[in-house]
């Protein structure tokens, strides 16, 4: 990157909250590539010298109630559009705005952040954060949306989310999404 590249990756993601025997995931945090340094949302008003944002997928969250414990799975982050959370109470964040809340009740994210996960009284006493990315995705009753990527004007540029197979971190393999923390690989193709 010319003249200055900032490589950030694990903030964003949002928050979870925990309630007696149930648990909310944290919100997968995006990884960035841009000219200017700083944290995703803190470049809000420098929007040009963001390059690409791989957006991070959502909390998930464990409920205990309906007698049962259930494993709820939070939306992946996105390519373009993150997705979608547990029966789509809420939608993944996009390029321009971050995610919707259907049904039910939660929080917002917002430019480079996910939405924080909330305790209640009914569904899942803990959601799952939403996950980061150029504009972060939300948490409702359930589990968080994923947060959306981004890729300025780049030749022969791709963007996959994480429900898709994609290379592996060493370019040997290919794996469907990306447990732990992100990771951006530049390579030099010439002048």
């Amino acid at each position: 990157c010319y003249p200055a590249c900032s490589i950030t990756s694990g903030f964003g993601g949002a928050g979870a909250y925990s309630r007696a025997d149930e648990y909310g995931g944290g919100g997968g945090g995006a990884t960035h590539i841009a000219t200017k340094t700083g944290e995703l949302k803190n470049l809000s008003s420098s929007k040009s010298s963001i390059l690409i944002v791989a957006g991070g997928g959502g909390g998930g969250a464990t409920c205990a109630g309906y007698g049962a414990n259930l494993e709820i799975v939070g939306g992946a982050g996105g390519g373009l559009t993150g997705g979608n959370n547990f029966n789509s109470d809420a939608t993944g964040a996009t390029q321009e705005s971050t995610g919707v809340i259907n049904i039910g009740f939660g929080r917002l994210g917002g430019f480079g952040y996910g939405g924080d996960g909330i305790v209640q009284g009914s569904g899942c006493e803990s959601s799952g954060g939403g996950g980061g990315g150029y504009y972060g995705g939300v948490s409702n009753n359930y589990a968080g949306t994923g947060g959306s990527g981004y890729i300025e004007s780049l030749n022969n540029a791709s963007s996959i989310d994480g429900t898709s197979s994609m290379p592996t971190h060493d370019g040997l393999s290919t794996m469907t999404g990306n447990t732990g923390n992100g990771y951006a690989r530049i390579t030099y193709m010439g002048n």
